[in-house]
């Protein structure tokens, strides 16, 4: 639902990291588990898949088409984290604009009858 879809990305928020060795590097692991459940509910995706990105750097080598995994050092899981909350809300926010004009355009009418609603979301002014 949308609404658990919104409870899911502001959970995501209240992600933490603790930092552990990886491959001999510094990275992080998500540091409450619980927390991280209940997103994936919310969310409807798996542990493994949140602890993947939000552990994990991929890249894929061009030239031998290998994936590479990179640890995520305290900061890049941070802003993975952010990132992923925009994408999600952003995508959530699509839908629901495109599920609102289909909802008002009606059966039988022509693109010229078609009466459409728009929304204005701007972020970066929470002060």
């Amino acid at each position: 639902s949308a609404l658990g879809i919104v409870a899911g990305v502001l959970h995501l928020g209240n992600l933490t990291f603790t930092p552990i060795p990886r491959d001999n590097q510094d990275g992080v692991t998500i540091g409450n588990s619980d927390h991280a459940a209940l997103i994936c509910k919310l969310l409807g995706i798996t542990v493994e898949q949140l602890n993947s990105v939000m552990e994990y750097k991929t890249f894929a080598d061009p030239l031998t088409k290998k994936t590479i995994n990179m640890p995520h050092s305290e900061s890049s899981a941070s802003y993975t984290r952010h990132s992923m909350a925009k994408v999600i809300y952003a995508r959530l926010f699509d839908w629901l604009v495109s599920r609102i004009n289909e909802s008002m355009a009606g059966q039988g009418r022509t693109t010229q009858d078609l009466r459409r609603i728009g929304l204005l979301d701007i972020y970066g002014f929470e002060g």
